[in-house]
């Protein structure tokens, strides 16, 4: 970090970068001290020199006065050994040691008590001791009984009550933990209560501890080479507020590790051998600290093996190398995120004070900030202000019930997605579905187990808020200059829809609206025409939409990632806004030309489409607006790689989760295939496939696959964690009587969960595969064996599908571009009820937002699949449990 990268125009900024630089001089004396007690190293000792004179520079800037001098002595004191290379002789290190001791007394006098050190204070006490692995509560707030108080309203006609069994109290084996509180005098009537949970500022050894947290928190341990992914992480979590510490030695990270465990450890795949090491480490280090340790793996192959053997370290993420930087980073920050002293904000709306005291006191113990209303109609007052992250109310209440106050509140754009989970005694399962159907997300009855409120609210929340992080910003909150996101956002985006074995079927593609500044740039100057560039990017993010993705690239132009119009549609809608742009802006402004990349294209790379709109872009000429045509030109190579991947089992597989939207917690996933080029970067199985069958090679990558899925299958079977895979497979395979043979002979062995296999073929395959493709089937089915039918768009496509042999789920097709009219989603409700009528269930895949599920459950779908869910990766640690509505 440089010194003029910090800000120090406000205190609290300042403060807060005093923070961060005395974390690093902590670093730095730590380094000096291994220096001293294991030995003399060169590179290390130029290093140290170097950090020294740059922390004191940063020092200087920030207000830091009492460590410049400690710094610059240990600077001065090393430097002449750095040049030429030469060791310190014993009087050197007795003077290394003495400055070392100078610099952390001087650290320690200058710590600063700001707001990062109170969070993390916060944090120690919230998780100093545990029950059943939930933080307990510490010191109730003040005036905390008297939180649930009755508070007079106007006058009202008398409300019917409820039946006593619909706010039934808690079991007698769990029991309340505490009582309901006395009646306040009727001067005082507060209503709600926004809870922390803080330990006295004057306890002994608490600001120590806080420190102590801060600084673990905000530390990265890296066991890997120097290289350009190391120089992407280190830079990365630098902006997070997250030092790197990188080490190229096993026995050092583990003398580290043990002496000051971090916040994430990332082990690079040259270390896999060591990571049975690490993880024991990290384990131990787990049970010793109050912040969670995470560990991170990186690995070569990705194969199984490496899963388990990541899986018994105790990682809490596995990344198969190649990957894309930027997925790398963005799971970094998952883990990253995990360990912000920012608790998660509940809402608790419930008329029964006994009840909301119980939910309250659960989930302020589960590390939970708590705010309880008891009336419904003080919940506007509320939102903006608390903005929670998930919504627990009663279902019936007198002012206004549940069902009611979700409608209400969904009306509000900034909580459409907000988590609603009622929480009742009501036992009439389709006043559960009325509910749900209203917006709410979840239904607990009661009475419930504490533990079991906890885990359904944590794990409520933290999909909410990952989700988040994967979603644009809607439309209420401030977007990023000119209405734009960071290009590295959109490619990700971009990468895990052509991720998709549907990719080339899309709807809408990528564009790219050219700007050409050579004849303006001279006469009005760089800092006028870039205001101008930003006038043009918020006049495109006005007009395309909340569902697409904008992004500035430099001085060339913007990029627009759209999903809801066809190829022709888009093309006509782009040569309407290049109009109006002309027409605003002048043609005498900058030129401005349009390429469209559709995704039926076949581009199966993020980086390519780019480059391949703004190519088209530039040839656009006078028309204006140019389009990709044609398909991806045929990769010569990619033949023999596929034929050494089956003789070295080189593919990769990739899972997307298929969650039920009726309560089933069944783990299943759609298996999607990939493959790394020389290049790098991953071929999808819409590069695959064809040139597969180019090649007269299908039917052998298809038994590949089903071989690896088996493997897998049979793991988890034995770990007692029994999953289902949906597996495609191809026309070839179905004409082929002796793939079905093979398929037999896999089976034979009973080393697998029952109905864990579900083949998926295309519809068009199996109208075109005649009598052989419905004899695959049967005899599939024979087998014990699940059959799934993708593509189905239409009722009579329907018809043909349960005129044949039985079948266990359907796929739907995509649907129209643009969304279903009314008469097309009555016609879906029909399709949907005709293959239930005949027994099968049916997903719905491609499924991007909440809304879209939510018609699709309206319509009577079984399941849904997409990135709204969950994006590809490579693991299987998908919670169903937290997914099941």
């Amino acid at each position: 970090m440089q010194a003029e990268d910090i800000d120090v125009a406000d205190a609290e900024d300042r403060r807060r970068a005093q923070a961060a630089l005395t974390n690093r001089v902590d670093r730095l004396k730590a380094r000096g001290q291994r220096l001293l007690e294991e030995g003399w190293d060169v590179n290390t000792l130029i290093l140290l020199a170097d950090d020294a004179t740059r922390l004191a520079e940063i020092g200087r800037h920030v207000g830091a006065d009492e460590l410049i001098e400690p710094l610059h002595a240990v600077a001065a004191l090393l430097r002449p050994f750095a040049r030429p290379p030469q060791l310190p002789d014993a009087t050197t290190r007795d003077a290394l040691a003495e400055r070392i001791a100078a610099l952390a007394g001087a650290c320690a006098g200058f710590r600063p008590d700001d707001a990062v050190m109170l969070a993390a204070q916060a944090l120690v006490e919230r998780t100093r001791s545990e029950e059943n692995g939930f933080p307990l509560l510490v010191t109730p707030p003040a005036g905390y009984a008297q939180i649930h108080a009755q508070v007079p309203l106007p006058a009202r006609a008398a409300e019917p009550e409820p039946p006593a069994a619909l706010a039934a109290p808690p079991a007698a084996a769990e029991p309340v933990f505490l009582s309901e509180p006395e009646p306040l005098p009727a001067t005082a009537s507060p209503v709600a209560s926004e809870v922390t949970v803080d330990k006295p500022a004057d306890a002994p050894g608490a600001t120590d501890a806080a420190g102590e947290a801060a600084r673990e928190l905000a530390l990265c341990y890296y066991l890997g080479e120097a290289g350009e992914l190391a120089q992407a992480i280190t830079q990365h979590l630098a902006l997070r507020g997250i030092g790197v510490e990188r080490y190229d030695r096993v026995d050092a990270l583990k003398n580290q590790l043990s002496r000051h465990p971090p916040g994430l450890v990332v082990v690079d795949a040259g270390f896999e051998t060591a990571l049975d090491q690490i993880g024991a480490l990290v384990k131990s280090a787990r049970e010793r600290v109050v912040h969670r340790v995470h560990l991170a793996a990186f690995s070569a192959g990705g194969d199984l093996g490496a899963r388990l053997q990541a899986m018994r370290a105790g990682c809490d993420a596995f990344i198969a190398l190649p990957a894309a930087t930027p997925a790398i980073l963005a799971r970094l920050d998952e883990l990253a995120e995990a360990q912000v002293a920012d608790p998660y904000r509940i809402l608790i709306i419930e008329d029964d004070r006994t009840q909301a005291l119980f939910a309250d006191s659960i989930l302020r113990k589960g590390g939970m900030q708590t705010l309880t209303l008891t009336h419904a109609l003080t919940v506007f007052d509320e939102l903006d202000r608390f903005r929670p992250d998930l919504i627990l109310m009663d279902l019936y209440m007198p002012d206004c019930d549940g069902m009611e106050l979700t409608a209400l509140i969904r009306e509000r754009e900034a909580f459409v997605s907000t988590p609603i989970v009622f929480l009742s005694g009501e036992q009439d399962a389709d006043k559960h579905f009325e509910a749900l159907s209203a917006g709410g997300d979840d239904f607990l009855s009661k009475p419930i187990r504490p533990k079991h409120l906890i885990s359904a609210v944590l794990n409520r929340v933290r999909r909410a808020r990952r989700q988040q992080r994967r979603t644009p910003s809607p439309p209420s909150e401030p977007r990023p200059a000119s209405g734009t996101v960071e290009q590295a956002r959109l490619l990700e985006r971009l990468s895990g829809l052509l991720a998709m074995e549907d990719a080339g079927t899309r709807n809408g593609g990528l564009l790219f609206f050219g700007i050409d500044t050579s004849s303006v740039q001279e006469r009005i100057g760089w800092s006028r025409l870039d205001r101008a560039l930003d006038s043009l990017g918020r006049q495109i993010a006005d007009s395309v939409g909340t569902g697409a993705l904008l992004t500035r690239c430099g001085d060339r132009g913007y990029a627009v990632l759209m999903q809801d119009r066809d190829a022709p549609t888009l093309a006509s809608w782009a040569a309407a806004q290049r109009t109006r742009i002309v027409e605003a802006l002048g043609e005498a402004a900058f030129r401005v030309t349009i390429g469209l990349c559709p995704f039926s294209v076949g581009i199966g790379d993020a980086a390519a489409m780019l480059d391949a709109a703004e190519r088209a872009a530039a040839e656009a000429g006078l028309a204006g607006v140019s389009i990709v045509r044609g398909t991806m030109p045929v990769d010569p190579a990619l033949g023999e790689r596929i034929r050494s991947a089956l003789k070295a089992g080189g593919f990769d597989l990739v899972f997307q989760p298929i969650v039920s939207l009726h309560g089933e917690e069944q783990a299943q996933f759609q298996v999607l295939l990939r493959l790394a080029g020389e290049d790098g970067r991953l071929h999808t199985a819409a590069e695959i496939i064809p040139a597969a069958e180019r090649e007269g090679l299908m039917s052998e990558v298809d038994q590949c696959v089903l071989a690896r899925c088996l493997a897998i299958a049979a793991e988890r079977y034995r770990l007692e964690q029994p999953l289902r895979l949906f597996v495609s497979q191809s026309a070839a395979s179905t004409r082929d009587p002796a793939h079905l043979a093979w398929l037999q002979s896999r089976l034979a062995g009973g080393e697998h969960p029952g109905d864990w296999l579900s083949i998926d073929l295309r519809l068009a395959d199996l109208d075109a595969g005649g009598e052989a493709a419905q004899r695959f089937i049967a005899g599939a089915r024979a087998l014990g064996v699940l059959v799934t039918i993708s593509g189905c768009d239409t009722l009579a496509a329907a018809g043909r599908i349960v005129a044949g042999p039985p079948v266990d789920f359907v796929k739907l097709g995509p649907g129209p571009a643009g969304g279903r009219t009314a008469a097309q989603w009555a016609e879906l409700k029909d399709t949907v009820a005709l293959i239930h009528e005949h027994r099968g269930r049916v997903i719905a895949p491609r499924i991007e937002d909440a809304r879209g599920a939510a018609a699709l459950w309206s319509a009577g779908v079984d399941y849904i699949q997409g990135n709204f869910v969950q994006q590809a990766t490579g693991d299987l640690g998908y919670d169903f449990h937290a997914s099941a509505p």
